[in-house]
């Protein structure tokens, strides 16, 4: 996602268009509901998720390998 406006994760829900919470975008990519960045700011915690890769798909890739 990085830094650019135009790359902020969205959703269309029944209060309208919003941004996706950083907690949402790291369900979306299999992280578990219990995880939680430390103390750092909403920016960079968006900036952590767009670097991280998808858990699940990651996993099933390394037990075919």
């Amino acid at each position: 996602m990085g830094t650019w406006h135009d790359r902020e994760p969205i959703i269309k829900d029944n209060y309208g268009i919003r941004k996706l919470t950083p907690q949402e975008c790291l369900a979306l990519m299999g992280f578990p509901e219990e995880f939680n960045f430390p103390d750092i700011s909403i920016r960079s915690a968006y900036k952590q998720v767009g670097n991280s890769v998808c858990v699940p798909i990651v996993n099933k890739i390394s037990k075919k390998i």
